[in-house]
């Protein structure tokens, strides 16, 4: 077979994978577009090679070694096949991969993951809701927490997206190994006065919904207590690693204790063995609680009391984790 048919093979093998390539753009047009980059490069290196062995087979007919330049026009048709071919393949390789990377993003966009549901919901981000002079705030959070805040206290609630109904989610109680349904909520946002607003109603009935608008976190209004005195020996964030606790004491005064569902951020001060702490549960009016427990501090480990410690009591062990 000489140059001339092997070249008429090329171009109608080209023209037919050009076809199919020009098909697939349909499906995902970007990542056939790359597919036709790597066409394009397969056939310059096709045409620099062609190049070389053609100038090769002038180099011998001058030198009139006839004999061989007939071994390289063979050797010529043979490298032609196997480029050619070895063409065919890359290409087909590269229809194969538009294929498949087309179908795996169908099938992403058709079956969200819930990080996705919940992302794409709108729900995430921090909600007011105001019933008179009383002001809450609700907090969805993109790791699947709603936290619901009253002044400086805070319970906290699991939650996620029911991906079949896309505007439903469910609440849960509990800690994420152990878990339990608690409700299911109907959703809807929408614009008000130009501000974004979510509605939240159960599923029998939208009597008693909820209507909030997106807002921001005011700033925390304590203030630490006149009298505080620091004592370094509990200083730093201590952790229940048994129950996942955590309470965490500020030189400057301010205290965080995390139980999990509930948070309570305040100012404290200690008497003896016994620490008073004090945070609001409200934004508006500024009403203040206190609440007190007793503490140990024994070979480097912080041990809770609700009560007077009598030396037969356990206290709930903590650990340091950060200074």
């Amino acid at each position: 077979m000489n140059n001339d048919e092997n070249k008429v093979l090329e171009t109608e093998e080209n023209e037919k994978v050009e076809e199919k390539v020009e098909e697939t753009e349909i499906i995902s047009e970007d990542i056939a577009d790359t597919a036709h980059e790597v066409t394009e490069d397969v056939d310059d290196s096709v045409d620099t090679e062609a190049d070389i062995e053609e100038d090769t087979l002038d180099d011998a007919m001058d030198d009139e070694q006839l004999e061989d330049a007939d071994i390289l026009l063979e050797d010529e048709g043979d490298s032609n096949h196997k480029v050619s071919i070895s063409k065919s393949l890359i290409v087909a390789a590269s229809i194969l991969l538009v294929l498949v990377l087309a179908f795996s993003g169908f099938m992403l966009f058709a079956n969200p993951t819930p990080d996705k549901a919940l992302k794409s919901s709108g729900l995430c981000g921090t909600w007011l809701y105001r019933n008179g002079d009383v002001a809450n705030y609700y907090i969805f959070n993109e790791d699947g927490k709603l936290l619901l805040k009253n002044g400086t206290f805070t319970s906290v609630v699991n939650f996620d997206i029911d991906m079949e109904k896309g505007n439903v989610f469910n609440i849960y109680s509990g800690s994420d190994e152990n878990e339990e349904l608690i409700g299911t909520m109907n959703f809807e946002k929408y614009k008000e006065d130009g501000i974004d607003t979510l509605k939240i109603y159960s599923l029998e009935s939208e009597d008693n919904a909820l209507v909030m608008q997106r807002s921001e976190l005011p700033n925390n209004v304590l203030k630490a207590d006149e009298n505080f005195k620091a004592n370094e020996s509990i200083i730093g964030k201590w952790r229940d690693e048994e129950n996942g606790l955590e309470v965490t004491f500020t030189g400057e005064g301010f205290i965080t204790l995390d139980f999990v569902q509930t948070i309570y951020e305040g100012t404290y001060i200690i008497e003896e063995n016994r620490v008073d702490f004090t945070y609001t549960t409200s934004f508006t009016n500024n009403i203040t609680q206190t609440e007190s427990f007793y503490y140990e501090v024994k070979d480097g480990k912080f041990y809770f009391y609700t009560s007077m410690p009598d030396g037969e009591s356990e206290g709930m062990e903590f650990v340091k984790v950060t200074e």
